[in-house]
């Protein structure tokens, strides 16, 4: 005998219908809506769907009222009715473009900041939370402001003062009468972020849709995406379009300290990050979104394409950028595009690998060497290889160089892979340090040891740091390897080295060049010198700014002799 596939002919089971208690949906209605601005932003969101051409927001920090010029709800008919009244009840369909809400409880986070008319036609709908808890009072729109009036004189006064010329109103009209305890104070400085925050939702609206929105009498959705960018040749604006996807609007540039700015449906849903690029994306269809309409659904088919593009996007933008300027997300994609998509001819030259002087190089420098020394940034041995004999010396904890490593480490046959070049293999920095014979040691030299030469020297040198205003205590010391090094913060240590010469005139420039070298150091220390294209620039600036430093000291020497040039830097 065949198995029941029919429940309903089950004499024994019974059937029941979840119900929501009346507690939860007022739970729904008043958690949902943290504060008033996602009351406005669902008014606004109502209006675009509503098919409206124009939509407004006024506010006091007694009331709110959201107008528009839409098609408007028929509130004669049950159907009309049920949409304003009914949690869950909604005229939209989630594959509807043209609308952006589909759960139908947004109105929820409207009726519970206050005592909320609604109006459309010649009706008038009456919420009140507080006071009729869930039920809600219907009347023509000719008798509100009386029939309120017998219980709250106030809210009647609000009413009339907006609706008391009219018997009909064409649109859909939501006057709300704030909670005092809804809303912030009357001076507070909330009230301008919410319509901040509001402007910056909708401020690309009508790039993709037909309706303009207002606060007050001021136009906020028409920003012109170009503005998201700076409008020059290393930006990147489009517009394309595929397959079901409708118009997709792009402003991108290089940029890691901002984000880039995601629009569905042409309304803000969230930032994306860490991608090395700003700006914004507007598309023309909605975006499968969460509940919360704050992160996009993994698998949505249209992200999915915009999300390919955007990878050929961020590709063109940073081939345009100078190598020392690309971000840490920038050559964290261009690494990805080289060892996992094989793109060596078009980035095997842009440098992208971090050492550990602060210098970059390319993958194609990388490969012509014998072997790479691959350390942590603080290691002396890895500065001193790199000064001494020219070596390359990754960062070890660099992003470009982490996806080196993995890439080379993950296969032995790295290099037959494609046009994929092969990576030279690594060597410790310390040992080939100790190998070549470079001995790294520093040492302090206390000043009742110094020679009067050396304290003339020294005393010059606090001159130099005084006379270009910068906080440094100048000490001297002894080290293998350095003419001198600093914390970058407190103190500068000479040897010397750092002022090689007989006569003054000689080592007094050489030292200058040496206190200008260490002050252009940025929070380094005697274990990473760091001199790579970020300091060298620094160190030209150092130069550039205090040559005037260098000249005022020859000629108090020359005026006044070495000692008591000498003796004003120790007194300084």
């Amino acid at each position: 005998m065949a198995a029941k596939t029919d429940i309903e002919s089950d004499s024994n089971v019974e059937e029941h219908t979840i119900e929501a208690a009346d507690g939860l949906v007022r739970s729904t209605m008043v958690d949902q809506a943290s504060d008033l601005e996602h009351g406005w932003r669902e008014g606004y969101q109502n209006i675009v769907d509503s098919g409206a051409t124009e939509g407004r927001l006024e506010y006091t920090h007694e009331y709110t009222l959201i107008t528009d010029n839409g098609e408007g709800v028929e509130l004669t008919e049950d159907r009309g009715v049920d949409l304003l009244t009914n949690m869950g009840e909604t005229s939209k369909d989630s594959d509807d473009h043209s609308t952006v809400g589909e759960f139908g409880i947004g109105k929820g986070q409207i009726n519970a900041k206050g005592q909320a008319l609604w109006v459309s036609g010649n009706q008038a709908l009456l919420f009140d939370i507080k006071n009729f808890g869930l039920t809600v009072k219907q009347t023509e729109l000719a008798n509100v402001s009386s029939v309120v009036d017998e219980f709250d004189s106030e809210w009647a006064d609000l009413i009339e003062e907006h609706f008391g010329d009219t018997n009909r109103y064409d649109g859909l009209a939501v006057l709300v009468k704030h909670y005092e305890e809804e809303v912030p104070d009357k001076d507070s400085y909330k009230w301008d972020k919410y319509e901040e925050r509001l402007k910056d939702r909708f401020q690309y609206l009508e790039t993709v849709r037909d309706t303009k929105l207002y606060i007050g009498d001021e136009r906020i959705s028409d920003n012109d995406i170009e503005e998201a960018v700076d409008g020059n040749k290393k930006d990147h604006l489009e517009v394309f379009s595929g397959n079901n996807i409708g118009d997709v609007h792009i402003a991108v540039k290089h940029n890691s300290a901002d984000s880039l700015k995601v629009y569905s449906g042409g309304i803000y849903v969230k930032d994306e990050s860490n991608r090395g690029i700003a700006g914004a994306i507007v598309t023309e269809k909605n975006l499968s979104l969460n509940f919360a309409r704050n992160e996009i659904k993994s698998g949505c088919p249209i992200w999915n394409i915009i999300d390919h593009r955007l990878d050929e996007i961020r590709a063109k933008v940073f081939s345009k950028i100078k190598d020392d300027r690309l971000n840490k997300s920038a050559r964290e994609f261009i690494s990805s595009e080289i060892f996992d998509s094989g793109k060596v001819d078009e980035f095997g030259d842009m440098e992208i690998f971090k050492t550990t002087d602060e210098d970059m190089v390319s993958l194609n420098e990388i490969v012509e060497q014998d072997e790479i020394g691959i350390a942590k940034a603080t290691n002396p041995a890895a500065d001193a290889l790199t000064e001494a004999y020219g070596e390359i010396v990754l960062a070890e904890s660099d992003v470009a160089t982490e996806k080196l490593v993995e890439a080379r480490d993950e296969d032995d046959s790295f290099s037959d892979e494609g046009d994929l070049p092969e990576i030279p293999s690594d060597y410790d920095a310390a040992d080939r340090a100790v190998d070549t014979g470079l001995h790294i040691d520093h040492k302090d030299v206390p000043e009742h040891e110094l020679t009067p030469s050396q304290m003339n020297r020294l005393g010059v040198a606090r001159l130099m740091i005084n006379l270009s205003d910068s906080n440094f205590n100048v000490e001297y010391g002894e080290s293998d390897a350095a003419a001198a090094w600093t914390d970058g913060r407190n103190f500068i240590k000479i040897t010397d080295s750092a002022s090689e010469g007989g006569k003054w005139e000689e080592w007094v420039p050489s030292l200058w060049l040496t206190m200008m070298h260490e002050v252009a150091h940025k929070w380094g220390d005697k274990e990473s010198a760091s001199h790579g294209r970020l300091f060298n620039r620094r160190f030209r600036s150092q130069i550039e700014d205090n040559e005037n430093v260098l000249v005022n000291v020859m000629r108090t020497i020359a005026e006044d002799g070495l000692k008591e040039a000498a003796q004003q830097g120790h007194n300084a």
